[in-house]
């Protein structure tokens, strides 16, 4: 796989799953995952021996920097309550060195540091390095009607597709709702 996502496409329960499936991925680790709502600062979490990775995901997309670090300052009081030994901060924006080091920074816990938090590019670079547990995009092109729905393959399973406009699943042989 060698294109470059962007992940606008991409809702924000199918962003957060993504990276919860690159994470354990990259980690070989489980991670639990949960209900939409509200999720306390935790979208993915590995538990044992009393040790926590934690991983949060925010999918600004079309947002700006500013809303993202403003969401990290948030986050920031969920961290202190979870007190991880390890924390996770994934976005879709892409993000320099300085921003990651100011996400850092309003993130304010030890259990952060700026290898932990990956933007587009570690994403994408992720997406590489582990193609069979990614979520597969197929783009609409700029031809098709904004009503047309895509696919995403979920969690490298060839049959399990789900319509980000629907949310049904279906065999992408058959169509929507097969």
């Amino acid at each position: 796989m060698s294109q470059n996502y962007d992940f606008k496409t991409l809702s924000p329960p199918e962003f957060e799953a993504l990276c919860v499936e690159l994470t354990a991925a990259e980690l070989e680790l489980p991670f639990e995952t949960f209900a939409e709502g509200r999720d306390r600062g935790i979208d993915g979490r590995n538990e044992h021996d009393g040790r926590n990775i934690i991983v949060q995901a925010k999918h600004f997309r079309n947002s700006t920097w500013e809303n993202l670090q403003k969401a990290a300052e948030d986050e920031s009081k969920n961290l202190k309550t979870l007190n991880p030994e390890r924390y996770i901060f994934t976005t879709s924006q892409p993000l320099t060195p300085d921003r990651k080091e100011k996400l850092k920074t309003a993130l304010n816990h030890p259990s952060v540091s700026v290898g932990d938090i990956w933007g587009q590019t570690e994403l994408n670079a992720l997406l590489q390095k582990h193609p069979d547990r990614a979520l597969d995009v197929e783009h609409r092109s700029s031809s098709h009607p904004a009503q047309q729905p895509y696919y995403c393959r979920i969690s490298g399973d060839p049959l399990r597709y789900q319509t980000h406009d629907e949310g049904l699943r279906c065999d992408p042989r058959r169509g929507p709702g097969a």
